[in-house]
């Protein structure tokens, strides 16, 4: 596999919370009982949300990553690199919203 283990979230995760998910709706068909069926419902679910989570985080570290590698052309900052840009958080060329970063514009007026 060619991809960083930080570039994609584990895959097990999804497929054993899908798989779990399904067990118990197999159970609650044998009427199994409510509890069982909701115990491992909820199991299942989060390790789904917590791929889920995984992600997007991952996704938006990708995404801050890509932009880093850019060159900075802006003539108030005078950076080589976006990389410092995003470090330093510079009000004249990174776009943000609230606290995460999510673009670089070279354009000091935009």
């Amino acid at each position: 596999m060619g991809n960083s283990s930080r570039s994609s979230p584990p895959i097990w995760l999804l497929i054993y919370g899908i798989g779990i998910i399904i067990f118990s709706i197999f159970l609650f068909s044998l009427r199994a009982g409510i509890r069982i069926f909701l115990i491992f419902m909820v199991i299942g679910l989060a390790l789904t949300m917590l791929w889920l989570y995984l992600y997007l985080r991952s996704r938006q570290q990708n995404r801050t990553d890509i932009i880093a590698k850019q060159a900075c052309i802006c003539p108030i900052c005078k950076h080589e690199e976006t990389g410092y840009c995003i470090q330093q958080k510079c009000a004249c060329c990174i776009v943000m919203k609230g606290e995460n970063v999510i673009g670089h514009s070279n354009n000091p007026l935009q």
